[in-house]
């Protein structure tokens, strides 16, 4: 035990070094695992990428629900690196729908409160569990669908 702790200090000052180091690298893997595939058609994408993010969630539910509930808001730097993958998600979508232009600012604005919806229904799904992992994409999916192509055509 003593030189497993060892090693970890050689390698990592602090602790805070260590999990700041973990939750990086577990965003990294969140956001290699949902990288879209460009081949497919733009619904197909996103489907494709909201199954890999669901089943990421679901295989990480524990840390994923810790993390976002409340190691977010207490330390600086694991909110930054979840907020960059928020915006790496902010920024696939808006290159999906926008296809290479800049997104309004109510789409931007848009864009940002769907990827919350997305966060805050995995929590959910998460403690609930009344859906099966295909309904939870259709659920985001629909929510996207309403946002982008419901009545609101000034977006």
């Amino acid at each position: 035990m003593l030189l497993i702790k060892g090693l970890l200090y050689y390698y990592f000052p602090t602790k805070h070094d260590f999990y700041v180091a973990v939750i990086r690298y577990a965003a990294e893997q969140l956001l290699n695992e949902t990288e879209p595939d460009p081949g497919l058609e733009p619904k197909e994408r996103l489907r494709s990428s909201l199954k890999a993010y669901f089943g990421y969630v679901d295989r990480h539910a524990k840390a994923y629900v810790a993390l976002l509930r409340g190691g977010v808001g207490v330390d600086s730097q694991v909110a930054s690196i979840v907020d960059n993958v928020r915006q790496s998600y902010v920024q696939r979508v808006s290159e999906n729908i926008t296809r290479g232009r800049a997104p309004s600012p109510k789409q931007r604005i848009a864009i940002d409160g769907w990827v919350g919806f997305v966060e805050a229904t995995s929590i959910a799904w998460l403690d609930q569990r009344s859906i099966d992992q295909e309904e939870l994409c259709d659920l985001a999916i629909a929510a996207f669908a309403m946002i982008f192509h419901g009545d609101a055509n000034d977006l």
